[in-house]
């Protein structure tokens, strides 16, 4: 009998989600109509409002995640929202609920914090230091 091949965390995706895809997915987390676009100013405004950075900061986070391989089993662009939106406003679970669209809050904490061995965004999200933090301050010191 062969070895098996590793399992390998990196999923594959049909096509990349563009500035656009993350931003109607802002729209459908702050419950307005998803396809009713407005200005960009306005449309950016209100998407650091809610997940405190702009739409192409949290594509970039996406696709880092996917590309490392650090998107936790089953977790979508809507999940890292919430994420990023959870981060911003540090709400209770019903409140969280509530400002995503009466979303279950123990699904929504599944998608946070992780059940079991899986972990959530806010691990993963953690876990990109290594590719996102800068270490000139680090180089000063040493």
């Amino acid at each position: 009998m062969e070895d098996a091949e590793p399992l390998q965390r990196k999923r594959h995706r049909a096509t990349e989600p563009t500035s656009d895809d993350i931003l109607l997915k802002g729209r459908e987390t702050w419950g307005r109509d998803p396809q009713k676009v407005r200005s960009t100013m306005t449309e950016d405004g209100d998407f650091w409002e809610h997940f405190r950075c702009g739409a192409l900061i949290a594509l970039q986070l996406w696709n880092l995640s996917f590309t490392t391989g650090t998107v936790p089993d089953g977790g979508t662009l809507m999940n890292l929202l919430w994420t990023l939106m959870f981060l911003n406003v540090c709400p209770k679970s019903s409140v969280l609920s509530r400002l995503c669209d009466g979303t279950d809050p123990k699904t929504i904490r599944k998608h946070l914090w992780g059940k079991d061995a899986d972990i959530g965004f806010i691990e993963a999200i953690a876990n990109l230091e290594p590719f996102v933090a800068s270490c000139v301050v680090c180089n000063e010191h040493t």
